[in-house]
This record gives C-alpha cells, sequence and structure tokens, in this order.
C-alpha cells in the first residue's frame, strides 16, 4: 500500500514539474529552444550518416539514422564513382549490369550505359568556358564525342566546332553507316573521313590536350562517335599506325617558287577567264568554282579569299548555298564581311 502510494505520489510531482515548467514563460521558452536545437543535431546527423561522414557504427544505434544507414548500405552494392576534374567535382553511380568504356578522348567522360537502348539521333555542340579558353563540346545522344579546344584556321573560337557538329548532322540525317568512319590521310592531313566526306583534321594541338597523339586523338573521336551512336565495333589503333610510320610528306617549297595548287589555279585563272569567255560560259565556269568551295572546309576557303578581290569574291559567295555562306561569313574577318555584304546585297538588287 505504502509503494503504491510512495509511485501516486512521485507521479504528481512529476505533474507539478511539467505545469511549472509550462506556467513559466521564460522556461518553456528556453526549452522551446533546445528541443529544436537537439531535433536539427540529430537530422543533420542522419543526412552524415548517408553521406557516410558518420561511422555507421555510431550512426546505427540511433532509431532513425539507422533505416537511412540500411538504404546507404544498398548504394553500397553498386560501385560509385568519385571524379575530380579540372573543371568540377562530379560523383556519379556505375551500375555493374553495364559496361563501362575508357575513351581516350577525355579521359573524365566515360559512358556508362552502353547497353541502354540508343536516344533519339540528336547532335547538339554547346559552349563552354573551361581555363580561360572557349570550347565546343559537341555531343550525340546525350554522349559528349568531341571537345574541341583548338579553333583552327578559324577567327571564331567555335565556328571550328560548329562545322564539326553541322557536318556529325548530316552523316546522322544521312543514315550513314558509322563503321565507314576511319581515320585517313588527306592532302598531308590526318584527318576524320566518312567516304568522300571530311568530318574534321586532327592536328598536333588537338593531341597535345589530352597528351596523345594526333592518331591516337583521331580514334578516340571516332570511336565516341560510334558508342554514342549504338555501334559496338571499335577502331583500333594498331590497325592505322601505317598512317604514321609512312604518312604522306608534302615537299617543302619557299614561297617564292611555290607551285600552284589546282585551288589556286582555279583562282589565278578566275579574272581573265571571266573577261574573256562568253556570258554562259562565265556562268557555267562560275557555277563550276562555286562547287568546288562549298566542298572545301570554310577555313581553307577563307584562305584562299584572302588572295582575292573583294568583288572575285563576292561573285563567288553570291551563287553558294545560304548555309555555306553564313558559315565563311561568320569566319571573315568583321570588316572584310561587312564589304562583302554590302556587294552581295548590291548584286541581289541589279538582279
Amino acid at each position: 500500500m505504502a509503494e503504491e502510494e510512495n509511485k501516486v505520489s512521485q507521479k504528481l510531482h512529476q505533474l507539478n514539474v511539467v505545469f511549472a515548467f509550462i506556467k513559466n514563460p521564460r522556461l518553456f521558452r528556453i526549452g522551446g529552444y533546445v528541443a529544436a536545437i537537439l531535433l536539427f543535431l540529430y537530422m543533420f546527423l542522419a543526412v552524415l550518416s548517408f553521406l557516410n561522414v558518420v561511422p555507421k557504427e555510431i550512426a546505427k544505434n540511433l532509431p532513425f539514422i539507422s533505416s537511412v544507414v540500411s538504404r546507404s548500405a544498398e548504394l553500397d552494392n553498386l560501385s560509385t564513382q568519385t571524379e575530380l576534374t579540372p573543371y568540377n567535382l562530379n560523383t556519379k553511380i556505375v551500375y555493374p549490369k553495364f559496361s563501362r568504356v575508357y575513351r581516350k578522348d577525355d579521359p573524365y567522360v566515360q559512358i556508362e550505359e552502353q547497353n541502354k537502348e540508343p536516344l533519339k539521333d540528336q547532335v547538339v555542340m554547346k559552349r563552354q568556358f573551361y581555363d580561360g579558353k572557349n570550347v565546343g563540346e559537341i555531343f550525340l545522344n546525350d554522349q559528349l564525342v568531341i571537345r574541341i579546344y583548338n579553333k583552327g584556321p578559324y577567327n571564331n573560337e567555335y565556328a571550328r566546332a560548329d562545322e564539326v557538329a553541322e557536318k556529325l548532322k548530316s552523316f546522322i540525317k544521312e543514315q550513314a553507316d558509322m563503321l565507314k568512319l576511319i581515320p585517313k590521310i588527306v592532302s598531308g592531313n590526318l584527318s576524320i573521313v566518312h567516304g568522300n566526306d571530311i568530318l574534321d583534321q586532327v592536328n598536333q594541338a588537338d593531341a597535345m590536350v589530352n597528351n596523345s597523339t594526333p592518331l591516337q586523338q583521331a580514334i578516340a573521336w571516332i570511336n565516341n562517335i560510334r558508342i554514342a551512336s549504338g555501334v559496338t565495333t571499335l577502331v583500333k589503333e594498331s590497325d592505322y599506325q601505317s598512317l604514321v610510320q609512312n604518312p604522306v610528306v608534302q615537299p617543302e617549297v619557299k614561297p617564292e617558287v611555290k607551285v600552284a595548287t589546282k585551288n589556286e589555279i582555279v583562282v589565278t585563272k578566275l579574272p581573265e577567264k571571266l573577261s574573256k569567255e562568253d556570258e554562259a560560259a562565265r556562268t557555267k565556269l562560275l557555277k563550276k568554282i562555286v562547287r568546288v568551295y562549298e566542298a572545301m572546309p570554310s577555313g581553307e576557303a577563307l584562305d584562299i579569299f584572302g588572295k582575292m578581290s573583294d568583288g572575285q569574291v563576292a561573285d563567288i559567295l553570291s551563287n553558294m548555298q545560304d548555309r555555306k555562306l553564313a558559315k565563311i561569313l561568320a569566319v571573315m574577318d568583321a570588316d572584310r564581311a561587312a564589304t562583302i555584304t554590302k556587294l552581295l546585297a548590291d548584286k541581289k538588287a541589279n538582279k
């Protein structure tokens, strides 16, 4: 009996303490602050345990956090990959059922899900800024396939990447067989070709970015495109060693005795022929010359245009397709582009 009275007395005492605490606003406010702080610390500890910052042996002793730890343990069954790149810190989950493909093009980019259903063919060029440089990144089906640091012969930092992306789009549109995308020496330059079409030329500056050779860089870009387009057969460097072991060496000639190339002959003969031929022959010749320049990369055409008068250049450009015309004007010196544009407008007005 005495024991039961003692228990009742203790409970009444506890209730009196609680009521006294509630009736005192200051104590009640302090208690609320303490409870809020404890709740915040508890949740903060849960987050840290999920990120594996807090040892799991400690976290498991906390009721709520133990469930977070069990979820983290499930993720541990997957391989995680943390990459410290020159640009950012990336942590990504690599699912074991998919094979990973190392791509020499960029050691920080991998395709984790090679066997997933291919996306709709899509080519996107994104403009980035890394280490003080403007960089053009070309994506195929959301996979980075080419990263161009070197602008090549263009004045615009992104013009080369834009042109490569446009060519890749045309390959995709024409449903080109990516197995036919190979490295090849064209006019003494290591190039990525598909049949008679050149996707891009790969030079030493491109290779130096990844501490590789131009051949390795070209093969890496080709394999990136093949993988992103769903082709599993990759190019092997050993199959193309002859390109670098027996390169096509162009004879070095001094500028004053340089032998005119086919394109330069066309350029130098243009004024004379245009002045002597009749109008029909003039139109036929001009169309032939236009086709030659439309087939050239914009940078090469721009180099030859530098040796011609504004009027001659305007004659050629006025007969070009608008898309090719826009690419050439985009990489041309701004002052000369303005002059050429005025001549083109005058020609159009006089027609």
